[in-house]
Formats: C-alpha cells, sequence, structure tokens
C-alpha cells in the first residue's frame, strides 16, 4: 500500500530542498510549485505567502536540529560527555556528502531584519539551541552554566559555519577540542570557587 504525502508537507519538503541548494532569495514560488507538483492556490491556501513558507521550514528545520542534538547526546548521562558527543554527532552529520550546511544559517543571512517573521523564527531557534545547551550546562554545576551554555553554542554555530563552507567534519572535529578545553576550565573555575 503506498501512502501519499500531503501536499502541505511535500510543498515543504521541496521548498526546504530548493532553499538549502539555491537559498532562499534565489528560489522563486513557481520553481518550488513546479518540483512539488502543486497548484499556486494550493500554496497560499496552506502558507499564505512565500515569506511565511519560509518561517515554517525554518521553524521546521529548527525543530529538527534540536531533536538531533537530543538524539547525539542521550547515549550519556554525564553532561561533560553530552557536551562532547554533541560535537561528535555533528561532525557524523556532516561526513554526510549531501549535507549543504544549516539552512537557519543560510536563512539568517539573507534575512537580517530582526522584527521581520523570519528574523523571529531565526530568534526561536537562537532561543531553543540556547535552553537545549543552558540544560545540558546547568547539569555540570559550573558556577556559570549559562555563560558555559553561550560559549558552547557560539562553537557549535561556528562549527556549523566553517562546515558549511568546507563541505567537511574538520571544523565540528577542532571545535569538540575547543569544547573540552572550556569545559575543562569551567570544572576549574568551579573548584577554586569552593575551596
Amino acid at each position: 500500500m503506498s501512502t501519499i504525502q500531503p501536499k502541505r508537507d511535500l510543498i515543504l519538503d521541496c521548498a526546504r530542498q530548493l532553499f538549502a541548494r539555491e537559498g532562499f532569495h534565489a528560489t522563486g514560488v513557481d520553481r518550488i510549485l513546479d518540483q512539488a507538483g502543486v497548484a499556486k492556490m494550493t500554496l497560499y491556501n496552506h502558507f499564505g505567502s512565500k515569506e511565511q513558507l519560509i518561517v515554517e521550514v525554518v521553524d521546521q528545520a529548527s525543530l529538527q536540529l534540536v531533536g538531533l542534538m537530543d538524539s547525539w547526546t542521550n547515549a550519556s548521562e554525564d553532561p561533560f560527555e553530552q557536551i562532547i558527543l554533541l560535537f561528535e554527532g555533528l561532525a557524523g552529520w556532516f561526513d554526510s556528502p549531501d549535507r549543504c550546511g544549516c539552512l537557519i544559517q543560510a536563512a539568517a543571512a539573507e534575512f537580517s531584519d530582526p522584527g521581520s517573521p523570519v528574523g523571529q523564527a531565526i530568534l526561536r531557534h537562537q532561543e531553543r539551541v540556547q535552553a537545549f545547551l543552558t540544560r545540558i550546562t546547568r547539569a555540570t554545576e559550573c558556577p556559570d552554566a549559562s555563560g558555559l551554555a553561550a560559549r558552547i553554542g557560539l562553537l557549535f554555530a561556528g562549527a556549523m559555519t566553517a562546515a558549511r563552507i568546507c563541505r567537511c567534519r574538520e571544523p565540528a572535529d577542532e571545535a569538540r577540542k575547543a569544547a573540552a578545553i572550556l569545559l575543562e576550565d569551567a570544572c576549574r573555575r568551579a573548584e577554586l570557587e569552593l575551596e
């Protein structure tokens, strides 16, 4: 028995693939419609506008990425190991030859207005990632869990940006090494505060 993909999901999938390969502004509505094989009215009935479609794609990509991050860190209950596993997972993700990088970062490069609907979706992503990282860093019992989460987040985002350019895993491997140094420093500071 074959399953028919709902048109809304089909449009989202086609748009996501095209946006990842060709960019948000460079991909026209007609290109998405051709790829999805749907009528223009179907797209507008589901999303209202290209901008709203982009918002949906960015939100979906964000939820999927945070879900991946969660799956990468689930192999351990130790928060220090979880942070290292996060970068190992990212490195593995970039082993895929068709990985184009982070779609949310691509959106941020094309949509600079944080007050726009797409800008708001990008900010929601940042908040999701920071909340995820802060949950882990709080479990380390380091005194500055929020600061540590912010630094780990910068490493993660930087590794994703560099991997998008070189299309390789090395930036994530190097970021993992830097994360280990940050964790060592955070532990050392925690020990000094206990003395």
